[in-house]
């Protein structure tokens, strides 16, 4: 399935589909946010978007956009630096 094909998806299913591919710790937290929801302790996931907050919020560390910026200024091409370059 080509990642264009999801996009025809309602927010329901592309949130049911991420959450078939949880395993470990995710797989654990997924099934803990189902059980909150049906004891009314969290409000529902409903939109893409606050799927993607929350598993940001809580798989992301705080410092990964840090890093990914460390790295891409660490990156050379030939013998020149991303910057040179």
């Amino acid at each position: 399935m080509s990642k264009s094909s999801c996009y025809s998806y309602n927010e329901e299913k592309k949130i049911k589909l991420a959450s078939l591919e949880f395993e470990g710790f995710a797989l654990v937290w997924g099934n803990q946010v189902r059980s909150d929801v049906e004891r009314m302790k969290r409000p529902l996931i409903n939109t893409w978007q606050d799927m993607k907050r929350v598993l940001r919020e809580i798989f992301v560390s705080s410092y990964y956009g840090r890093d990914l910026h460390n790295k891409l200024q660490r990156l050379i091409q030939g013998n020149e630096s991303v910057d040179e370059y």
